[in-house]
């Protein structure tokens, strides 16, 4: 299965290990680096989730919902 890349400001889904930690929000950054796996950074929308501030998660955590 190939993924495509996914790009600064695409609104994305993040799952986490347990089905229970979802939420969605906006890619801000993309990891730079060449390596197996690709990280983005991901802002989530609200406040809800970890106060509002932006974490790194990998590829296989994040979904694509829409493009900007």
């Amino acid at each position: 299965m190939v993924r495509t890349r996914m790009t600064i400001g695409d609104k994305v889904q993040v799952f986490g290990n347990d089905t229970s930690y979802t939420f969605t929000g906006v890619i801000v950054e993309v990891s730079a680096g060449v390596a197996k796996d690709v990280w983005y950074k991901v802002r989530p929308d609200g406040e809800g989730v970890a106060q509002g501030r932006s974490f790194w998660h990998r590829e296989s955590h994040v979904k694509k919902v829409s493009t900007r």
